[in-house]
């Protein structure tokens, strides 16, 4: 039976410079230790032995796609891979599966967007199940980034967690960040007017605008100029109470954007900043319009001409553009999944999807031949499941999964003279295949109990049963073991469904 002191597993000490309360439970517990120099985690045996079991769990997860587990010491990872074995269509879809760094990465390799986006979203949402099963409260969390999709597997965090992200949330669970997609419920409905021209001197603002014409800013639309690296202008409609999400934007236009300095402007449009409209733009300008002015039948629009505005412009008939979700989310805002109004809220992410791979998008010889016989791209795609702080969000639990436990039970005794007992306690648990961590330090200096799913407490002529659930009955030594037998889990069992055996 393997003891506590037999291990390298120094306990109980909080670690300088760390706030991050999961990580602080892994290091307090014995199965990582904190470097403030390296701001980095430095896991101990225990902390292995859970990393090690915690893959496999999430590769049995998502053993219907078949992972290829591969070890590619070069920079460009399971690329290097890829770009020698993809020759056919045959051989998609492909998925290879290989640490990096800190993170379990899957590489995925499929024939087109939409088979590519389908398997993706399907394993992500596997691993939130696979995550959900062991007891985690995951959120889904989707942005807009210039590159395209990006969704994240995030559970609340809290000042100090070593991953954290500010965003969006609401009461109802759901979580997202300011370029997260979102709905409007159509713009409101006004009196059809004459486009009017009138005097607006020194009217450069929305502000400025809404106190000479005394409007609220929703009956006003924003035209804002974006360039591109080379200083192609693109231009963005928007409400006149909304923000641009850069991040929407420049996925909208394909292009990575920046707003367009004064001199940009200038070359672009002329000295019209504060005055821009979309009724009379040149011909060329490449125009998006956010979904809150689509339907817009009565508002305020720059007129191109210095000091001048034009009121009653509407949709349709006086301007047009293509329609995108190009407005950042805001506190206040509807929540798109139950209409709540949104607060800000703060993650930690456990795993993130890209409907991308930078790398692969950019290298020439990845391409197979297809069907007709022709050369054609694979589409990529990359899910990084972020191990440490998974980990050490399975530290804020009652107690450690089963399935990523390095031990089934933890032994305690008080006194000497209980020592016996709690040794014959492990042994015939041992006995019926239960794996088991005398804590045989507990005495000399107490420390807690290892976070294990159970825990045995041995203490003059009773027993202390610890559940995973976290409540604890005092029993004799065969009741808690017959306890422990009865609702071990049986073995092969994820979530309470029987999986088949992994295959590669």
């Amino acid at each position: 039976m393997l003891k506590s002191s037999e291990l390298l597993a120094p306990r109980g000490k909080t670690p300088s410079k760390l706030k991050d309360g999961g990580v602080i439970a892994m290091v307090k517990a014995g199965f990582a230790m904190w470097n403030p120099n390296a701001h980095a985690v430095m896991r101990l045996p225990m902390g292995e032995d859970m990393d090690r079991r915690l893959e496999d769990y999430l590769v049995e997860a998502l053993a219907p796609w078949y992972p290829q587990r591969v070890h590619c010491p070069v920079p460009e990872g399971a690329l290097a891979i890829a770009v020698r074995h993809i020759k056919r269509s045959i051989q998609l879809p492909a998925l290879f599966l290989q640490r990096r760094e800190d993170d379990l990465e899957l590489q995925g390799y499929c024939l087109d967007e939409e088979e590519g986006a389908s398997m993706a979203i399907s394993v992500f949402r596997a691993l939130g199940i696979a995550l959900a099963e062991v007891g985690l409260a995951v959120r889904r969390w989707d942005e807009t980034v210039r590159q395209g999709t990006r969704c994240r597997l995030v559970h609340d965090g809290e000042k100090g967690d070593l991953s954290l992200l500010d965003g969006l949330g609401c009461s109802c669970g759901w979580r997202g960040v300011a370029s997260s997609p979102m709905e409007f419920g159509g713009a409101p409905v006004e009196d059809e007017a004459e486009l009017a021209r009138i005097h607006t001197p020194g009217v450069g603002t929305i502000d400025s605008l809404c106190d000479f014409l005394s409007l609220s800013p929703e009956k006003t639309v924003k035209t804002m100029c974006f360039s591109d690296r080379d200083g192609k202008g693109v231009i963005a409609l928007i409400r006149g109470d909304r923000s641009v999400s850069l991040d929407k934007l420049s996925a909208a236009a394909g292009a990575d954007l920046h707003p367009s300095s004064d001199d940009e402007l200038r070359y672009l449009l002329g000295n019209l900043a504060g005055y821009l409209g979309p009724i009379g733009l040149p011909e060329g300008i490449v125009l998006f319009a956010d979904r809150s002015v689509e339907g817009i039948s009565w508002a305020v629009v720059g007129a191109n001409e210095r000091d001048y505005h034009l009121t009653g412009a509407r949709w349709g008939r006086d301007f047009s553009a293509p329609v995108a979700d190009i407005a950042a989310m805001e506190p206040g805002d509807m929540c798109p999944l139950c209409g709540a109004p949104l607060f800000e809220a703060s993650v930690t992410p456990l795993a993130t999807l890209e409907l991308w791979n930078e790398l692969a998008d950019s290298e020439p010889s990845l391409t197979y031949v297809d069907e007709e016989r022709k050369k054609a791209r694979p589409f990529c795609w990359t899910v990084r499941v972020h191990m440490t702080s998974l980990e050490g969000a399975m530290f804020d639990l009652t107690s450690l999964p089963g399935v990523v436990s390095p031990a089934e039970v933890s032994i305690r005794f008080e006194g000497e003279e209980n020592e016996a007992r709690a040794v014959s306690i492990g042994m015939k648990l041992e006995s019926e295949g239960l794996s088991v961590l005398l804590d045989d330090e507990c005495g000399k200096n107490p420390k807690g109990a290892f976070p294990f799913p159970w825990d045995i407490f041995v203490v003059n002529e009773r027993v202390e049963l610890r559940r995973p659930d976290g409540e604890t009955e005092s029993k004799d030594e065969d009741g808690a073991i017959e306890e422990i037998l009865k609702k071990r889990p049986q073995k092969n069992v994820i979530g309470g469904y029987k999986k088949g055996p992994f295959r590669l």
